[in-house]
């Protein structure tokens, strides 16, 4: 597992830089989706990974969030976008870069790598808090997660160079900047008492049922863990707070087949790791381990709850006895 640990640790590397180049034109080119929007930055990161991981590990499959197909009907995007990975990749041309894009669209076998290019768009694009997710999954089992945030400061002295957390199961969870300083361990907290409690909330208003009986449900899990103090916090980070003790609680609700659609893996395969690995857990509000085997999308689980460990058996009851 070394050389896959240092392989995700340097193209993260390589990649956060690519993100962070400032565009040709006065804008970062970014195209609306029905899901969301999608950026050169998006597609290039995508581009990067899969080439490399052609090259490095060729016989293992990439399931990545970005569609090929979706660039090709964007003229204007393909040019951003080669344009981009030419900064790293000299030799690059449309026909390669579409080429490495698809490297990502492979399917769920018994060890593959899952991607999320530009986890938080909306962060890039505003300069914000952003990640770019990396997991290697076995039999449906996350075996190495690495997440890598390139404008975030984290632990005092703040580092301002970014940040990346890499996890490897059975090994333990470690953060470094992301000029790759020796790694830090991570723990989760040692939290026993609801009362005193942090659970993460989601900035993002996509991550709330619209349906008035989901949403009637959602308010008696809330009234249940009312106890606990609710902190918002930019989807990205919370799996790293979790796992670093600055959070306790992460709940995501998922209340209808159709919000479970929303579960897509490369969101929650490297955090998910890296929680368990700070000697945390993570199951679905069932409390049944999340299965990585289904392809894109979790669809043997319903929601999920992340905790420092010690929470989770009255957090579960407490879903229980809402009935969610």
């Amino acid at each position: 597992m070394r050389a896959q640990a240092q392989f995700a640790l340097l193209i993260l590397q390589q990649a956060s830089q690519l993100a962070q180049l400032a565009p040709q034109g006065a804008q970062l080119w970014q195209h609306r989706l029905e899901h969301g929007r999608v950026t050169e930055a998006d597609y290039a990161v995508q581009a990067l990974v899969g080439r490399k991981l052609a090259q490095v590990f060729p016989s293992d499959a990439l399931l990545a969030e970005e569609s090929s197909q979706g660039l090709l009907e964007q003229a204007e995007g393909l040019a951003h976008v080669t344009a981009r990975v030419q900064h790293f990749i000299p030799e690059s041309t449309e026909e390669r870069v579409l080429k490495w894009i698809a490297h990502g669209e492979g399917h769920s076998v018994q060890r593959f790598w899952t991607l999320d290019p530009i986890d938080s768009t909306s962060g890039l694009i505003r300069s914000g808090t952003y990640s770019l997710n990396l997991a290697l999954v076995e039999d449906g089992q996350v075996q190495l997660g690495a997440m890598a945030f390139p404008n975030f400061g984290f632990a005092a002295p703040l580092i301002r160079s970014g940040v990346i957390f890499l996890a490897i199961r059975d090994h333990g969870a470690w953060w470094s900047s992301l000029n790759l300083d020796p790694m830090e361990p991570m723990q989760v907290s040692s939290q026993t008492d609801l009362a005193q409690a942090t659970r993460l909330r989601s900035l993002s208003r996509r991550h709330k049922d619209q349906n008035e009986a989901d949403q009637a449900l959602r308010d008696r899990v809330t009234a249940e863990l009312q106890s606990t103090r609710a902190v918002r916090s930019r989807a990205p980070l919370r799996y790293p707070l979790v796992a670093c003790g600055q959070g306790d609680i992460l709940l995501r609700m998922v209340l209808s087949a159709t919000a479970n659609q929303n579960l897509m893996i490369w969101d929650h395969a490297a955090g998910a790791l890296l929680v368990e690995e700070a000697g945390g857990r993570i199951t679905d509000l069932d409390g049944q381990p999340l299965d990585f085997s289904t392809g894109r999308i979790l669809t043997n689980n319903r929601g999920l709850l992340a905790t420092n460990g010690l929470l989770h058996p009255t957090c579960l009851e407490a879903l229980r006895r809402a009935g969610a």
